[in-house]
């Protein structure tokens, strides 16, 4: 059977008004760069959740970079557990500021506070942006009295490129002995060597293709992407244990570049015995949630309980 679009999204598509010009995301990095910026401006004046409120940090990361954070927490919430969120955009992208309306969201609906980490960008980053990731991670662990969570229930979260660190940021918690109560996965890039998938499906992508995948995996990776230097931190599709890794909670569309990297992912640590559950969502693409779908209003409450659950 060929693929179709979910019948809320095929509405989208058909609407030129509703479906953006995604075409224009393929390009070289400082054209993607011009094209999303005022998306982004756009994201940055949605509105937040009621009820829910901000206050920002600078954590210190191991290496003296004076990385922004941002909290985010219910009022009148009496939760214990938290997330630690690695924003999306292709590692290339994107800052925490863009978040807020998605974040706040989670947080109204689930309780639980989340801090979002305004990780470093590649090219010009050169260090694995899994270690800002964990480097977040362990400062709100060491201040977990002061926010009044439970340190064995932070969880680590994050969206397509962010996902993926927050992957690699898990392998580094794992290997340094550092836990981890969950890792929540939604639509994530987890392989450099992703840069193709079948024709059919091709005619289907949305916002992210392989072309564009293959400039940002360039971007983080340089000259070593695809080759066996890349190390599963930066791309956790290369590691080769998976036992030990925290619980992980898995979401991918079926039109989705990384559908099948994320399936393999899920059956890799399933096959470790690691407790691990996975969303294949039929007719769906990249991005899918940013529309103003029923079928993404779903996807917020599934996600919101997945937090709920720590």
């Amino acid at each position: 059977m060929a693929y179709r679009y979910h019948p809320e999204l095929k509405k989208l598509v058909e609407d030129p008004a509703g479906f953006p010009p995604a075409e224009k995301f393929v390009g070289t990095l400082d054209e993607m760069r011009e094209f999303a910026a005022p998306l982004y401006a756009e994201m940055c004046e949605l509105p937040m959740a009621e009820g829910v409120t901000t206050c920002d940090y600078v954590i210190p990361t191991t290496d003296g970079y004076p990385m922004r954070a941002r909290w985010y927490c219910k009022e009148g919430s009496t939760a214990r557990s938290a997330a630690v969120y690695v924003h999306g955009g292709g590692m290339i992208l994107m800052g925490i500021d863009e978040m807020d309306a998605d974040l706040s969201r989670y947080v109204a609906q689930s309780g639980v506070p989340i801090l979002s980490l305004d990780y470093r960008l590649a090219p010009e980053n050169p260090r694995p942006q899994a270690e800002d990731a964990l480097d977040g991670y362990q400062w709100l662990v060491s201040h977990a009295a002061e926010f009044g969570i439970d340190p064995e229930r932070i969880a680590l979260m994050g969206d397509s490129g962010g996902a993926g660190i927050a992957a690699g940021a898990a392998i580094l918690a794992r290997d340094r002995g550092v836990h981890v109560a969950r890792q929540i996965l939604i639509y994530p890039m987890l392989d450099d060597r992703t840069v193709a998938s079948d024709d059919e499906l091709d005619s289907f992508l949305h916002v992210w293709f392989a072309k564009n995948n293959a400039m940002a995996w360039e971007a983080v990776l340089g000259e070593r992407r695809g080759t066996d230097e890349v190390l599963p931190c930066e791309a956790p599709a290369r590691n080769r244990d998976f036992a030990g890794l925290a619980p992980a909670f898995l979401e991918v569309g079926e039109l989705d570049l990384f559908r099948d990297e994320t399936m393999e992912y899920a059956r890799r640590l399933m096959d470790a015995r690691v407790p691990t559950e996975l969303h294949v969502l039929t007719g769906l693409t990249h991005t899918y949630d940013t529309f103003p779908l029923p079928i993404a209003e779903k996807a917020f409450e599934y996600r919101s309980c997945a937090l709920s659950q720590l």
